[in-house]
């Protein structure tokens, strides 16, 4: 079963599904296996991994529904096993329980944090809200094969210099710890520019 059958199967709830697998660059003709064995690896920086967009419970618990909904489905079961379905399914429960709360607040506090920055910058063009960089370098890097979802959704700044420090940001974001002190320099020299 590939994840584009899968998807198939949800319904209304499809595409809070085929949202994250997506941004974890996951395509629709690879097997759900492979899937679900991902998020039974890395359960923690899949649920980091959910659309920026979700930053209140409600809204963050619906692609951790679809995966519930999906592995109680009875084509799910039989082609994976009742073992191996029950076993993501007590992951991805125990997982959202333990870390839904630091999750949202860490969220919630990027978010605020992103408003701030606007305001100490004195900038004309606030922040928007739906701009959101969701982790540090450190917390970027993952020892699974899959590449780290996309973090970063667009913004729409006006003046030179918001896009500037949105820019810098994201990009911060994205350097691994090496990378950092490099880039860093490169930064402050194109700021004095």
């Amino acid at each position: 079963m590939n994840l584009s059958d899968a998807t198939g199967l949800l319904g209304n709830q499809a595409r809070y599904f085929s949202d994250v697998y997506k941004l974890f660059d996951f395509k629709d003709n690879q097997n759900l296996k492979d899937y679900l064995d991902f998020i039974v690896h890395e359960p923690v920086e899949w649920m980091k991994g959910f659309p920026a967009r979700l930053t209140q419970k409600g809204s963050f618990s619906r692609p951790k529904a679809a995966i519930i909904k999906l592995l109680k489905h009875t084509n799910v079961i039989q082609v994976l096993g009742k073992e191996y379905t029950q076993n993501v399914y007590d992951t991805v429960w125990n997982t959202f329980k333990k870390h839904v709360e630091v999750i949202l607040t860490a969220r919630q506090a990027q978010c605020q944090g992103l408003e701030d920055d606007a305001d100490s910058e004195q900038s004309a063009e606030p922040v928007p809200p739906n701009l959101l960089i969701m982790e540090d370098a450190e917390s970027v890097r993952s020892n699974h094969s899959v590449r780290p979802p996309k973090r970063v959704m667009p913004a729409t700044p006006d003046n030179w210099e918001t896009k500037y420090r949105v820019l810098e940001k994201a990009y911060i974001a994205l350097l691994t710890e090496g990378a950092q002190a490099s880039a860093l320099t490169l930064l402050s020299a194109l700021s004095s520019v």
